[in-house]
């Protein structure tokens, strides 16, 4: 049985944090596009003091607004692409420093589905070994509206680019 889109729940006033440092650097990556950041956050209804605050996270609906923000300032639909790519390994806290701590990809696969809510419950990471094949996909537990495809391209490109960073041991 498949899920449609629709039938998935709605995340619409869910107070489930997002860690802060993805929203600050969408806003480094838009100031690097040339784009006016302060037109940005003034668009979605935040200031630069709340994105560079103490407070660790914001809500859904705040981070939403500023990844499609981003998307209609810049005009570049594959914006999570170009976000993904800059995210570094350790810009998802400890998860990032246990991944890189991992033996071989395969360790570290392990560690982003298990742990991975431990950064956000936006999608769920699903691992399986099919034969001497390694299925990697991201579930969706909920309808993430009209920044569905550039988050799950910002979870990719990072999962693609935090290989990179990894020993060159084969899944095992």
């Amino acid at each position: 049985m498949s899920v449609q889109i629709a039938d998935l729940p709605s995340l619409a006033g869910d107070r489930t944090p997002i860690p802060v440092n993805y929203v600050r650097n969408l806003v480094e990556l838009v100031h690097e596009f040339g784009l006016d950041t302060d037109r940005l956050l003034a668009h979605v209804g935040l200031t630069q003091a709340e994105v560079y605050s103490a407070e660790p996270a914001l809500r859904f609906e705040q981070f939403q607004r500023v990844m499609a923000g981003a998307r209609d300032l810049s005009g570049d639909p594959a914006i999570g692409l170009a976000l993904g790519r800059q995210l570094t390994v350790t810009a998802h806290g400890l998860l990032g420093y246990a991944a890189i701590s991992s033996a071989d990809l395969g360790e570290a696969l392990e560690l982003l589905e298990r742990y991975f809510r431990t950064r956000t419950r936006l999608c769920l990471p699903r691992l399986s070994l099919e034969g001497r094949w390694v299925r990697f996909c991201l579930a969706e537990p909920y309808d993430l509206g009209d920044i569905r495809e550039p988050y799950l391209e910002v979870v990719t490109a990072a999962v693609s680019y935090t290989h990179l960073t990894l020993p060159t041991t084969p899944y095992v």
